[in-house]
């Protein structure tokens, strides 16, 4: 139920392009909208993508993982220049992330800065489009295109506070990404 009336206010928007995070109120209630994913896990490996969407207003914006190795510590980057159109339920937004060490002729074991772009279409249950990887320190390289299907868990999900701000999420994205996130 819950889910609809996200889905029901988002509906409201329309065709639109998001605002970006930096123009939203701290002070305004945010909504989870899901968790869609596609990971998988070996004993000690995990491979995969994962989206986490929230909402406020007219503004949807989150985070987005990438991995491809050891389980544990996954990359994370703060989505940007989101568009959605809730009528068709496109979304696209692209997300910086570094997933390793880079090594090129010019480059010797820096942080990678790599570059995720979505488009695609967000449904009540999955996540569904193209997922474009590139290697921005060397020439904006596409590593990898691929088309990908992100499903929401079948378990219930662990939701945010319902009184939670922006603001308060912007506290904890931000220790998350000074971890986790792009080194770039």
């Amino acid at each position: 139920m819950r889910l609809a009336i996200i889905f029901a206010s988002l509906s409201l928007l329309g065709a639109s392009r998001i605002v970006g995070a930096e123009a939203i109120d701290s002070k305004q209630k945010i909504q989870f909208v899901g968790r869609f994913s596609n990971m998988s896990f070996t004993e000690e490996h995990q491979y995969g993508d994962r989206v986490d969407l929230w909402r406020t207003g007219e503004n949807i914006f989150g985070h987005f993982l990438h991995s491809e190795g050891l389980a544990g510590d996954t990359p994370v980057g703060e989505i940007a220049d989101v568009h959605y159109n809730s009528r068709s339920g496109a979304l696209s937004f692209e997300a910086k992330l570094t997933t390793g060490e880079h090594y090129c002729k010019l480059h010797r074991g820096v942080p990678s800065q790599d570059l995720f772009k979505f488009k695609g279409t967000l449904k009540a249950d999955s996540l569904e489009g193209e997922l474009i990887h590139i290697e921005v320190l060397d020439d904006n390289h596409v590593i990898s295109k691929e088309n990908v299907l992100l499903k929401r868990p079948k378990v219930k999900e662990a939701s945010n506070d319902p009184s939670e701000t922006y603001g308060e999420w912007q506290k904890k994205s931000k220790v998350i990404l000074g971890f986790r996130g792009p080194k770039w």
